[in-house]
């Protein structure tokens, strides 16, 4: 029978499968900790190019208000200005949804005032058109 030990006691050769089983293993560690290791999505350094979503789109036929990056808004084809925009929906039933379209560029205060117009109109389902 062979053995790994000469005549003196030393050590002939190194068996290599228990060290080859014990590095695989910290590769393993290694590669499933890399993969939680993600930044998070939230703290972001304002590199804001939205919108897109993944979402249900709107069952019904909803009110299309669309508003371009120069602060032009039109309901339903029809271009308007932002003060006329509850005298253009008084006809409207109040239950039917609205679909608000507003170009990626508008800043935030355009694009508030208009959901805020819609709020104070009565309308209580209102969306935002993203793209996929």
């Amino acid at each position: 029978m062979k053995n790994s030990f000469d005549e003196k006691g030393g050590l002939t050769e190194i068996n290599m499968v228990p060290l080859i089983d014990v590095m695989l293993v910290l590769v393993v560690i290694l590669l499933m900790s890399a993969v939680f290791v993600v930044p998070n999505p939230v703290a972001r350094a304002l590199n804001v190019s939205l919108p897109t979503a993944q979402g249900e789109s709107v069952a019904s036929s909803p009110i299309q208000v669309e508003l371009d990056a120069k602060g032009r808004l039109s309901v339903d084809g029809r271009e308007i200005a932002l003060p006329d925009l509850a005298a253009a929906l008084a006809a409207v039933p109040k239950d039917r949804p609205v679909l608000l379209a507003a170009d990626r560029d508008v800043t935030m205060q355009p694009f508030v005032t208009v959901m805020d117009a819609l709020k104070r109109a009565g309308f209580t389902k209102i969306s935002v058109r993203t793209q996929r």
